[in-house]
């Protein structure tokens, strides 16, 4: 039985690496919210398209 989204489809998410500012879309924190560590520099982030939310790729494909 599958649960959760397909591989295709989160990967279709924007992924992006932070830089040096750690800047993340609004409306976004600078801690993840599934694994409640702050985001550091060169980490990958996926985003949710319907709403913007971030979070650490690794915690997010996980949980998705």
């Amino acid at each position: 039985m599958t649960v959760g989204l397909d591989e295709s489809t989160i990967e279709s998410f924007q992924k992006l690496v932070l830089g040096e500012s750690k800047r993340l879309p609004e409306p976004n924190s600078s801690t993840c919210p599934i694994c409640l560590s702050e985001y550091l520099s060169q980490e990958t982030i996926r985003c949710i398209p319907e709403c913007k939310h971030c979070f650490h790729a690794e915690c997010i494909d996980e949980w998705l």
